[in-house]
């Protein structure tokens, strides 16, 4: 070995960078040590990450003399590896934000379902970033929503997340964030939000959070909704909730205090006369995006869905009239986009279509409709990446395509389950018709005195009981208590309802001791429905899993020891089990070895996917539909792999409830997929024909006949709403465009993918802290097992110092096990699961990796040479380039352009082709060591291609600034509307105060109010033209030349 350099042997001065020319993407530094092997000197070079090795000098070269640009690089065959074109696109993902990547691919612990991701798309490229999510029951909306908030995550750094839902669902949404979307979200009263805000005002726009609320937990109280419009500076005799409402309404700040609202059941605020819906207004001011999620809008009525599109934009909805008069001059756009969806395309429709756009005020004058129209005029049929061009173009075009997602199930490409619905008819004994008899005489003799719905509704919750379980109802008679009423009427007939009636009054103490006589019988011995239970799990559905619903919960406590006594094993869940507890249970009765029956009720099972099981029991049946259509639901949901459900539906002879049964349930079973779409209606026909059959004393005819109406009633709203659907007219347009392109934008690899990511990790900690371990497949495949070095725990801990968030929680430790893969961690038993952490590229991990490499990016090498085998292109020599285009406008769009070029013919393949074949060179290219190849001709041909990616590039302008200009003028029109409005009432106030003599003080300060709002209008527009200005970029990222053998 030699310690000191020699000028006859080694050219080089210890320090010296020194680059390896088979491997200049990473330089080293000259130690000063070499040796001799053979015919060969070996140099001994350090490399930044603290490694050393040796090298044959004739590989090696000085660092200046590495060429300064790409072509030069080519021309001198200074060539990098497959990991530093890994290491730039992954890079280039993470560092900014990539029009065309979906973000929140792949990033949490979902199945892919790619029409769950057109709504995610629909609000990218929204103007307003406010959207209205009606996907028809059990498609996963709260599953949409949550992806949509990583978008924001990941594009606007978004901080603040609100949801506001039922109470019943708080705990669901709460679950859902944490366990799939690694989100530590809280549930919260009004007193925590308002504490949350004044974090705000102290900590400033860094303060981040996700909450859930509740409509009833937030709203104002109803006497002080007129204070809401009154500004927070002049006083009002009003509440803490109306004052920290008026607060966010006239927020002050230069930030906004809310990033994104999400009103889950949005159809809860459908009524503009109501506190939930003020609620929903005041929130939907403060927050930068809203969302708001239902599946009834768009079926319930225009009135309904316009109440919900002013939450969205409430300039552009402002009035009812302005709405119907928007669906008008919507028609043609979505009938272009049906026709363009047909096969083949439907002319004549189209053309009329393309007529009806011409005329509209809204779109006429629009660049985009001129870009259409050109498109329309050469179109052929048979160019797809044509027609895709103007499926887009007509998507941007649908006025109310922004505002509204809508997806049926029948456009979502799964093998649905056929339901086979099983009655089991039971016979009453003498005595137990009796008791049930005594019950229902007991009912209508309290209600013909008092038909008040609120007053009918606390004592239907006797007839509630007698209708699920005699003998648990026995008991609580004998033992002189009757269980909780709240509890009960959530369960069988929802909150929305019960939250009606709630506010008129208080409840009446139900007496019971004309029914103790009938006590002497032994109801549980002699238990006819629970016999026909056990006939059913031992006789009709032996050896399989089943899960039984009841909405008493006393009900559950009965058939669990009757069935335990009976060996057959159970398990419960129900609103007063813990959550934690009640996924523990479901992964003991998902176990094949674990409990055969679970007893749910309604409350329980919120929020609880059960598609591993086929067979499903309503004990009791609830009297309103909806509530057993979304107890079906936890089965018949996106993902069972069963082919026919088992529905069991109990019936007594000779009951008001066999009746009902018989009238509305099975009768609605065709029109199961639209229930949802029609909670609100349902619920009210249910409850006023609760009211009607409870305090009149109707004979079985006339009960029948009652029955009948309200079938007719909910019947014929349900054919309405067929119609609408089927006809696709004036709201939505039916095309599978944007489902499609998801699913091309998934094929072509648009989103951070875990084994790319995986990559992106093990070279960073190669290239920067060589003494951490990075095990792959440990502790099981699939997974990662990190131990980090003093030196990468002291530089992970200072970056996630102040981050509270439960992904950061393992990363404290020195060492750790992640996976990226959410089917890794789906298949693992769940005590395995706490000790192995998912992350995604949101993961403090990550963002710390990408930040030290945004710090060294100057030093990433750009130029490769690889090797492709098993590839669909001709075998030869291609030469690839990468480009990133950023366009910045009222929207910042930034894109990776890829261009091919074949060496043999020059031959420069599409822009979408190119993108496929860099994709698979990414996952499938190998390194190539020895390169042979033209190099005049490579730096000719690339030469070629960066022209002709400049044409590209210029094409993409025209279309960016097009989109911009239609965007410049909606959002113009925005601003000018809100402002009017507000200068409007400001004015109106001060001609009143003048006229009054009020206060003088009180006249200055709303005279400043409106010079105010006049000089914010003037300047919002100002900064609206500066923003609506166009930037562009065109950069090179990546090239090099790669072989198909």
């Amino acid at each position: 070995m030699h310690d000191e350099p020699s000028n006859n042997r080694v050219p080089f001065s210890p320090g010296d960078w020194i680059v390896d020319k088979n491997n200049p993407a990473q330089p080293g530094q000259y130690t000063g040590k070499w040796r001799t092997a053979g015919p060969q000197i070996m140099v001994q070079l350090a490399f930044p990450g603290g490694s050393s090795m040796y090298r044959p000098l004739s590989c090696l070269e000085a660092m200046q003399k590495i060429a300064e640009t790409i072509e030069d690089r080519m021309m001198a065959g200074h060539f990098g590896r497959m990991r530093d074109l890994q290491r730039l696109i992954t890079y280039e993902k993470l560092k900014g934000v990539l029009h065309e990547v979906i973000y929140s691919m792949e990033a949490a612990q979902i199945d892919f379902y790619p029409y769950q991701f057109k709504p995610v798309l629909k609000f990218i490229n929204s103007p307003t970033e406010r959207l209205i999510i009606a996907d028809e029951v059990g498609l996963g909306k709260t599953i949409e929503a949550a992806l949509i908030w990583i978008e924001l995550q990941a594009r606007r750094q978004a901080k603040r997340l609100l949801v506001v839902c039922p109470k019943i669902l708080a705990d669901k949404w709460r679950d859902e964030l944490r366990t799939k979307f690694l989100l530590d979200a809280r549930i919260v009263d009004f007193q925590s939000l308002q504490q949350e805000i004044v974090y705000l005002k102290t900590e400033g726009p860094g303060h981040s959070f996700a909450l859930i609320g509740t409509y009833t937990g937030l709203r104002p109280p109803r006497s002080e909704l007129k204070f809401l419009d009154v500004p927070p500076d002049e006083q009002s005799l009003s509440s803490d909730k109306t004052n920290f409402l008026r607060e966010l309404r006239y927020w002050q700040l230069g930030y906004d205090s809310l990033d994104l609202v999400i009103f889950d059941e949005a159809h809860y605020m459908r009524n503009p006369a109501t506190t939930t819906f003020h609620l929903g207004e005041s929130l939907a001011e403060a927050a930068g995006a809203v969302l708001c999620v239902s599946a009834t809008p768009v079926n319930n009525s225009n009135i309904d869905l316009h109440s919900l599109l002013r939450l969205t934009d409430e300039s552009f909805f402002e009035t009812q009239g302005m709405f119907e008069e928007l669906l008008e001059v919507n028609r043609p756009t979505v009938q272009a986009s049906n026709a363009l969806s047909q096969t083949p395309i439907n002319m004549p429709l189209l053309e009329s279509a393309v007529k009806g756009m011409s005329a509209s005020p809204f779109i006429k004058k629009s660049p985009l409709f001129k870009q259409f129209v050109e498109k329309m005029e050469n179109l052929d049929p048979n160019d797809k990446a044509q027609l895709a061009r103007c499926q887009d173009l007509v998507e941007k075009l649908n006025l109310l395509g922004n505002y509204v997602n809508r997806t049926r199930r029948v456009q979502v490409k799964e093998n649905r389950p056929v339901r086979d619905p099983m009655v089991l008819t039971v016979e009453y004994s003498r005595e137990e018709m009796q008791l049930y008899q005594a019950i229902l005489q007991l009912v209508r003799a309290k209600c013909r005195k008092n038909n008040r719905p609120f007053h009918v509704f606390q004592i239907l919750g006797l007839q509630l009981r007698a209708a699920s379980c005699l003998p648990a109802l026995a008991q609580e008679i004998r033992d002189g208590r009757l269980g909780n009423l709240e509890d009960l009427f959530f369960e069988a007939i929802g909150e929305e309802i019960y939250d009606d009636l709630s506010e008129n009054g208080d409840g009446e103490e139900i007496s019971t001791a004309e029914l103790e006589k009938l006590m002497h019988y032994d109801f549980e011995k002699n238990d006819s429905k629970y016999k026909e239970l056990k006939h059913a799990l031992t006789e009709l559905v032996p050896d399989e899993k089943v899960v039984l619903f009841a909405y008493y919960r006393p009900t559950l406590s009965y058939l669990r020891h009757r069935l335990v006594d009976d060996g057959i094993s159970v398990t419960v869940i129900h609103g007063d089990v813990p959550n934690e507890r009640r996924w523990e249970e479901i992964e003991r009765f998902k176990d094949p070895r674990g409990p055969r029956v679970l007893l749910s009720s309604e409350v329980g099972s919120e929020g609880i996917d059960l598609q591993f099981c086929r067979v499903m029991v309503n004990y009791d049946m609830p009297w309103n539909p909806m509530r057993v259509e979304q107890r079906i639901g936890r089965i018949d949901r996106v993902g069972q792999k069963a082919k026919r459900l088992s529905i069991v539906n109990f019936k007594i002879r000779g009951t008001i409830e066999e009746r009902l049964y018989d009238r509305l349930h099975a009768k609605l079973e065709r029109f199961a997929n639209s229930l949802g779409d029609l909670e609100a209606v349902i619920g009210k026909t249910v409850q006023y024909l609760t009211v009607e059959l409870l305090s009149k004393d109707l004979s079985t005819k006339e009960e029948l006949k009652l029955m009948e109406q309200s079938e007719r009633v909910i019947e014929e709203r349900l054919l309405q709403i067929q119609a609408l659907e089927e006809s696709g007219d004036a709201l939505i347009a039916l095309s599978d465009y944007v489902q499609r392109k998801i699913e091309e934008d998934r094929q072509k690899g648009r989103y951070l993918q875990p084994n790319e990511l995986e990559d992106y990790v093990t070279d960073f900690f190669e290239r920067e802290f060589q003494g951490c371990e990075v095990n792959q497949n440990t502790p099981v495949n699939g997974c990662m097992r990190m131990r980090l070095n003093n030196q990468a725990q002291l530089s992970l801990s200072d970056f996630i110092r102040e981050d509270k968030s439960l992904s950061a929680r393992p990363l404290r430790q020195s060492e750790f096990n992640i996976t990226l893969r959410r089917e890794v961690l789906q298949k693992l038993p769940l005590s395995q699961q706490k000790s192995i952490h998912f992350i995604n590229h949101l993961s403090p991990l990550i963002r710390w990796i990408t930040k030290i490499n945004r710090e060294r990016s100057h030093s990433f090498f750009d130029v490769s040479a690889l090797l492709l085998e098993q590839s669909s292109l001709p075998p030869g020599d291609y030469c690839y380039r990468i480009e990133r285009w950023r366009l910045k406008g009222l929207s910042n769009r930034e894109n990776l352009a890829y261009g091919i070029v074949n060496l043999g013919n020059n031959f420069i393949y599409a822009p979408d082709e190119a993108e496929l074949i860099v994709q698979q060179l990414l996952r499938q290219g190998k390194d190539w060591d020895y390169v042979d190849y033209d190099r005049e001709k490579l730096t000719r041909a690339h030469r070629e291609l960066e022209e002709t990616m400049g044409e590209w590039f210029k094409v993409a302008v025209e279309e960016f600034i097009a989109e911009n200009d239609t965007s410049y003028q909606i959002k113009v029109q925005r601003v000018k509307s809100i402002f009017d409005r507000r200068i409007e009432q400001d004015e109106q106030r001060l001609r009143t105060l003048r006229e009054a003599g009020r206060d003088p003080r009180v006249i200055r300060a709303t005279e400043g109010r409106l010079k105010t709002g006049i000089r914010n209008k003037e300047q919002r527009l100002l900064e609206l033209q500066d923003k609506a200005m166009v930037d562009m970029e065109q950069a090179q990222v990546a090239a090099g030349v790669f072989r198909v053998v």
